[in-house]
């Protein structure tokens, strides 16, 4: 996967600037076209971690961008429903959206057609052109139009946001318009424990971490079980170092780490992590050796990890000098 970095061209940020030509004089005058003015994106600078390479925020959440798999995923999900817009609705969506003249505008040529200069003209934009945030835009667009409505919409709307889950796209389709499903609070503690856990005292930490991310980012073959596993052996794991002792369990863990003054947790606060501990430990748990295939889902596995990793980072910082 293309990292982080290498998506963008500058390390100052930047704001796409607003561009009133047409896409179609925008590639005659050899330039790339440019988003409207409702789709302002900022381009921020990338962290210390991202820099590094020791952590790629996008490869478990696309929150500001959109890979080719996201955007053929979506394409294919619309295009049965955009074959069936009436004429006046593609009209709209080549004048209003795309922003070509009405004389260009030809509907008498069957859809799929590669002369189909409607279909053409969408399809190249969508899947070569468009930002990020454009296709979400557009999306919304023909929505808030009616260019899909009825059982059609409700269709179209379950296949786009299976689409956008199986490719870890942050955003779902609600009533038409695109909501967050992950909080940039979410990712900030992601990136955190990895620069937290850089050190080589934290390497094992660090690699349960790893190990979670990847499992729960492989989106041909994503491993839910397993990543919460490693998420709570990265707490177990940090419990351990900084105690300097191999514990039984979370608890006795815990309580070593209040013992030596590290941390005085509220004591709702410590049986909830002693629970959840519990939780992937005992004999309906995750990590239970006996037991086959769990009923956990992505929303289990998010959860988990950046729960583990927010109480790694408040463990480290605690112990900081």
């Amino acid at each position: 996967m293309v990292r982080w970095l290498e998506q963008v061209s500058r390390l100052a940020p930047r704001v796409h600037a607003v561009g009133l030509e047409t896409r179609r004089e925008a590639k005659r005058s050899g330039r790339r076209p440019e988003p409207s003015k409702r789709y302002l994106q900022r381009i921020k600078m990338p962290s210390f971690s991202e820099r590094m390479g020791l952590v790629e925020p996008n490869e478990i959440f696309q929150i500001d961008s959109m890979d080719q798999a996201l955007k053929n995923g979506l394409w294919n999900a619309l295009i049965h429903y955009l074959d069936q817009i009436p004429s006046e609705k593609k009209l709209e969506i080549w004048t209003e959206f795309l922003k070509e003249t009405a004389d260009t505008f030809q509907d008498d040529i069957p859809f799929m057609e590669t002369n189909s200069d409607w279909y053409s003209t969408l399809r190249r934009w969508f899947l070569e052109e468009a930002h990020w945030n454009e296709v979400y835009d557009f999306i919304e667009f023909i929505f808030e139009f009616n260019s899909i409505s009825g059982s059609d919409g409700e269709n179209a709307t379950s296949e786009i946001n299976r689409i956008c889950k199986r490719e870890n796209s942050a955003y779902r389709l609600i009533d038409g318009q695109f909501a967050s499903v992950t909080d940039a609070t979410e990712v900030n503690e992601l990136v955190e424990v990895v620069s937290a856990t850089s050190t080589e005292a934290f390497t094992p930490v660090r690699e349960h971490l790893k190990c979670a991310m990847q499992m729960l980012s492989d989106r041909e073959n994503p491993d839910y079980r397993n990543s919460i596993k490693e998420s709570i052996s990265a707490v177990e794991s940090i419990t351990n170092i900084l105690s300097g002792k191999k514990h039984n369990g979370m608890k006795s863990a815990l309580d070593k780490l209040e013992k030596q003054g590290v941390i005085n947790l509220h004591p709702a606060l410590k049986s909830a992590f002693e629970k959840m501990y519990g939780y992937t430990s005992d004999e309906n748990g995750i990590r239970h050796a006996l037991m086959g295939e769990s009923n956990v889902r992505y929303e289990d596995a998010k959860y988990m990890l950046v729960v583990c990793s927010s109480f790694v980072n408040y463990l480290i910082a605690k112990t900081a000098p």
